[in-house]
């Protein structure tokens, strides 16, 4: 054993006190460890755990008998070929020995030819990677001819040679090298984007997918069957196309209460579960009032409360406070009945409502 060797495992070995302090903490002072109670507070294995593993080995398999190597330093690397070089002379049956020469002639000493064969990764190996979100820019090299710098969350799927990212929010910048032949894939919910060789951006928020190509030309297909080539310099924006998607979308938008109730409506068209219906409904009372239309403010409030949401008592008040600008008791007093109990306010023009509307039926 080497003497640095020797001094590292000396100088990490654990001491007998330093075991006994372990077991301390793991509250194991007296009795035999429980080593099945200590392996079930180990962390589980990350999600494609199980394909990186395979992978390997499937390299593995593929390469065999061949060595491959990694560089780790110029010296290790040519140290390394120097090896297989050697290796190859000596254990290839059609290359003859050297034969003992006087070097102190003037005649050239003959070197038989080698050759060393180059290890290749497979092109159909699968891929498997987290791209994990660390609040800051991130660079990787997914694969030979492609790489990415991201901030956000997704993962890499497919094989080398068509890599597929799936996208889930925050942007990221995918850069395919025209002349690796690739076929790269991107797709978020809103939609797919496919690449040979370019360099673009995705954006993958509330609003929707934004893709904007900076170098080459990118096909984008959207959920919503709308179909975009576009080249450098050009943008597209895919929609979400689903009603908690449009939800999201509409309260993303800001200062823009047409594009807002566009989005409503559209999400609206869609089935959808009835807890999404009545916040697409509660928004749309709000965004109708801010745009002073009262009537159509009213008929979304009856719309949502004939659902019955946890939002009852907020939208029957604003139905209330709509009917009473008008002077309609009559109105009014269906959506002051419910929130009379707990505001006083309410309870004050329920009472007035009623008194009114008594005497219009009297005289």
């Amino acid at each position: 054993m080497r003497s640095d060797h020797r001094n590292f495992r000396d100088e990490t070995e654990a001491n007998a006190e330093a075991v006994d302090r372990i077991i301390q903490r793991l509250g194991y002072e007296q009795g035999e460890l429980d080593f099945q109670a200590l392996l079930s507070h180990l962390p589980s294995p990350a999600p494609h755990s199980a394909t990186h593993l395979r992978n390997r080995l499937l390299l593995k398999e593929r390469a065999a008998p061949r060595v491959s190597w990694v560089p780790v330093g110029a010296f290790v690397v040519a140290t390394m070929l120097g090896f297989a070089v050697f290796w190859s002379t000596t254990e290839t049956s059609s290359v003859e020995p050297i034969a003992h020469q006087d070097v102190s002639s003037d005649e050239p000493v003959s070197v038989p030819e080698t050759t060393v064969e180059r290890v290749e990764i497979p092109s159909d190996l699968p891929l498997a990677l987290d791209l994990v979100d660390s609040g800051s820019l991130q660079s990787l090299s997914v694969s030979p001819g492609l790489d990415v710098a991201f901030s956000g969350m997704g993962s890499v799927a497919g094989t080398q040679q068509a890599p597929h990212i799936i996208w889930h929010s925050g942007e990221i910048t995918v850069d395919v090298d025209p002349q690796a032949g690739l076929s790269v894939k991107v797709e978020t919910t809103d939609g797919e984007i496919r690449v040979l060789g370019t360099v673009f951006r995705v954006e993958r928020s509330a609003l929707g997918t934004a893709v904007d190509v900076t170098r080459g030309q990118v096909e984008v297909n959207c959920e919503d069957q709308s179909s975009h080539r576009l080249m450098s310099g050009n943008q597209a924006l895919c929609m979400p196309t689903s009603a908690a998607g449009l939800l999201g979308r509409a309260r993303a938008i800001t200062g823009q209460p047409e594009l807002v109730l566009a989005s409503i409506e559209q999400g609206l068209e869609l089935d959808s579960h009835p807890a999404v219906e009545g916040e697409l409904r509660a928004l749309q009372v709000d965004v109708l009032v801010e745009l002073n239309r009262n009537q159509d403010a009213m008929a979304a409030a009856r719309a949502y409360l004939s659902l019955g949401g946890p939002r009852d008592l907020e939208i029957s008040r604003t139905a209330a406070v709509l009917a009473l600008q008008k002077g309609n008791c009559a109105e009014a007093i269906p959506f002051l009945e419910p929130i009379a109990p707990t505001q006083s306010d309410a309870a004050r023009y329920l009472e007035d409502c009623k008194e009114r509307t008594r005497i219009e039926r009297a005289q």
